[in-house]
């Protein structure tokens, strides 16, 4: 026979399965995701019948992203059952090939309602995850001094044995920013010719 709710006291027979809400991500929302950053979310399932057991399932057609994997199901219980509950972890490390792309994927939850109590009953949910592009900007200088970032094309004059400092200022939502830079020697002619560095250059960087 169907067990019976503590509270009420009444058969359960034909409670349906339900996501837990206040853990499972929304169908409505896209989760933001960070290249070489570790991602993850849980997706939970429950049955309130506790006699009934939940099977959560990876969705075939949509399947899971590169660099990402869902845990087993972890199975629990509540209202006094000992299997009406199921989890599973969904982890992604995304890696710079999938910035700017969204993922779908859709997980299907079963309950084992059995006869006479009731034919087996699945619901779905379908997550969108979008891995983030960079977006980056410079500081641009507005006072001389102010150590920002000097305007594109702008000339400085260097002198044997002497050093000159060019402060470069720059800001990136989401990710860390890291400098490089690419030399041309001028011809006279007015043409440039890429080099592959510049003898006595550095770049020391500091973050904020």
């Amino acid at each position: 026979p169907p067990s019976l709710f503590t509270g009420t006291a009444l058969a359960s027979p034909l409670v349906a399965v339900a996501w837990d809400e206040a853990v499972t991500p929304s169908s409505d929302v896209v989760l933001n995701v960070l290249v070489g950053y570790h991602f993850s979310y849980t997706v939970k399932a429950f049955d309130a019948d506790v006699t009934d057991t939940v099977q959560l399932d990876v969705g075939a057609t949509t399947g899971l992203p590169q660099r990402a994997s869902v845990s087993a199901g972890v199975v629990s219980g509540i209202n006094g059952g000992d299997a009406n509950v199921i989890a599973r972890n969904f982890t992604m490390l995304a890696d710079v090939t999938q910035a700017g792309t969204f993922f779908e994927t859709c997980y299907s939850a079963t309950n084992a309602n059995k006869d006479p109590l009731g034919i087996p009953l699945t619901i779905h949910r379908c997550i969108i995850i979008s891995v983030e592009l960079p977006i980056m900007r410079w500081f641009n200088s507005t006072t001389e001094g102010d150590n920002l970032t000097p305007a594109e094309g702008s000339r400085f004059s260097l002198y044997p044995g002497c050093v000159a400092e060019v402060p470069l200022h720059a800001t990136s939502v989401w990710y860390k920013v890291v400098f490089g830079y690419e030399a041309y020697v001028v011809e006279f002619d007015g043409s440039e010719v890429r080099i592959p560095s510049l003898d006595g250059v550095s770049i020391d960087t500091s973050y904020t």
